[in-house]
């Protein structure tokens, strides 16, 4: 698991000010053809406001996915969307397109369950 932060790696965000976290995780394809890797972005948004969020930063990663990653974008998580989010989401999913199907609003729990061992558990969602 490669966990972003602002020292960089698999994703961009910041730990401090509440800002959301970003996480990719590689997978393959379940197919008999040759493996593909896919990109998992999972999205810490518990701490997520209107004072810390970074429109810039998202359409950024928005745009960057579609130019050069349009076929690797396996699942976004959006892991305990604030109501801000929420609020917001019926205006963004239009945007994505058929990709706003790969987006799935997740708790942390069910994060922890579902896509980690007890071993793997990114320190954030311990």
């Amino acid at each position: 698991c490669d966990t972003g932060g602002s020292s960089g790696g698999g994703g961009s965000g910041s730990s401090s000010g509440g800002a959301a976290k970003v996480a990719s995780v590689g997978g393959t394809s379940g197919s008999a053809a040759p493996s593909v890797q896919q990109i998992l972005g999972v999205f810490d948004l518990r701490e997520l406001s209107a004072d810390n969020l970074d429109f810039e930063f998202v359409t950024f990663l928005i745009d960057t996915i579609y130019r050069y990653y349009p076929l690797r974008l396996g699942q976004v998580l959006l892991v305990e969307a604030t109501g801000i989010f929420s609020t917001a989401w019926p205006v963004i999913r239009p945007a994505l397109g058929k990709h706003g199907s790969l987006v799935r609003f997740i708790s942390a729990d069910e994060l922890r369950k579902e896509y980690f061992t007890p071993e793997t558990v990114p320190d954030e969602f311990r």
